[in-house]
């Protein structure tokens, strides 16, 4: 497209907070994003489905990370309670 992200932003209408956080999978669902490519006629609702898929994947991968590098730091279980 050409834009810049602050420029993108601008144009749907949403913060450069709002587009950072949809870039990184932080928000659920980037509802001003879609509302903003809603109105200049895109058909959103793939895009919203493909960034649902996109995003559960992406958390699934992160926690199997963690997973290893806890398991890795020999902090696989929780800390033993002392009697």
């Amino acid at each position: 497209m050409g834009l810049g992200q602050a420029e993108f932003a601008r144009v749907i209408g949403c913060s450069l907070p709002a587009l950072w956080a949809a870039e990184k999978g932080t928000t659920a669902k980037p509802a001003a994003i879609l509302r903003g490519l809603q109105q200049l006629g895109y058909n959103t609702t793939p895009l919203a489905e493909r960034y649902a898929r996109w995003r559960a994947e992406m958390l699934i991968d992160e926690r199997l990370r963690l997973r290893i590098a806890l398991k890795s730091e020999g902090r696989g279980q929780p800390p033993p309670v002392k009697a």
